[in-house]
């Protein structure tokens, strides 16, 4: 895990091994990476822009720059639940009928269920539309598993 607080603004980063993605005996590792941005200041703030530099084991250096922010959401359903096998497309269709567009994500892999969805507000978004995003996007969570 790794932390750094720059003006206020705390990221932090922690990488995870992802098994049922990797095969060693292959020599192909596959990582899964949380970032957790948290505003520890005392001014509001908006994202605008990111930065990351990302190193790896062998100490090759990788940077991602872009502009604006993209979410991506994993989802769970318990086995019971209608949403299991798919619960990212049930938040999709949700967000589709609350008047909101995600995109659904996973399911890249043959038997893999799609259980993401990726949020990607435009960059022009103002504080008050991302507010709007931000509850649209609760209650079509809560829909969608209720």
């Amino acid at each position: 895990m790794s932390t750094t607080t720059t003006d206020g603004i705390r990221v932090t980063f922690r990488p995870a091994y992802w098994p049922e993605r990797s095969s060693p005996e292959a020599g192909q590792f596959a990582f899964m990476y949380t970032v957790e941005i948290a505003n520890v200041g005392s001014e509001a703030a908006q994202l605008r822009s990111r930065h990351w530099v990302i190193t790896d084991a062998n100490a090759r250096v990788e940077e991602v720059r872009g502009l604006g922010l993209m979410w991506g959401v994993e989802f769970a359903a318990p086995p019971h639940h209608p949403a299991f096998g798919a619960p990212g497309r049930a938040v999709v269709d949700a967000a589709f009928r609350n008047g909101l567009l995600v995109y659904p994500a996973g399911g890249a892999l043959p038997g893999s269920p799609v259980n993401q969805i990726l949020v990607g507000p435009p960059l022009t978004i103002t504080a008050a539309e991302l507010e709007e995003l931000g509850t649209l996007l609760r209650r079509s969570v809560r829909e969608a598993f209720a």
